[in-house]
């Protein structure tokens, strides 16, 4: 009775300590049998941003800018999938393109970082920026949501619309 109560006691400690230190699973949709597609916009200081030229990296990642604005999510193993297909794993396999919470870079262009004012020219010329990352679920949704914390974690859905942005908050 003592060891099935020892037991017991070591196996609620164990699950407490999973539930309370959770780590990105790969398990989940997308799979590496599934395609998803996501629109990606960046704007900066009021302008939009040309799309991103088609993702020379093919190869070696699934997650691939198409060219024409949208994002094709076909996970080819376990570190592109379910809860680690985000926004950051496609950011860090695109040559050039930056985000965090304070930086933002469109591939070719300069860094912007959170306080950088917007030059002349631009419709928020003369403003302090701040990067953000906007996303809607998809195309019939009427408002989006402003990721709170790092950016870069945003996990991508089937169908969803993103925007970073350094614009004025």
């Amino acid at each position: 009775l003592v060891v099935i109560c020892i037991v017991g006691l070591l196996l609620i400690g164990f699950s407490r300590y999973q539930r309370t230190h959770q780590t990105a699973s790969s398990a989940g949709p997308p799979t590496t049998s599934q395609q998803w597609f996501a629109a990606l916009g960046i704007d900066i200081c009021g302008t939009m941003q040309p799309n991103l030229p088609t993702s020379t990296n093919t190869a070696t990642t699934g997650l691939t800018a198409n060219g024409n604005g949208v994002v094709t999510i076909h996970p080819k193993n376990s570190s592109e999938s379910g809860g680690n297909a985000t926004l950051g794993r496609f950011v860090q396999g695109y040559k050039g393109l930056g985000l965090s919470s304070s930086t933002l870079q469109y591939p070719g262009k300069q860094v912007w970082t959170n306080g950088d004012v917007c030059p002349k020219g631009t419709p928020d010329a003369g403003k302090p920026g701040v990067v953000i990352v906007d996303s809607w679920s998809s195309f019939r949704s009427n408002t989006g949501t402003e990721t709170n914390g790092p950016p870069e974690d945003l996990l991508f859905q089937n169908g969803q619309l993103i925007t970073m942005a350094f614009v004025p908050a």
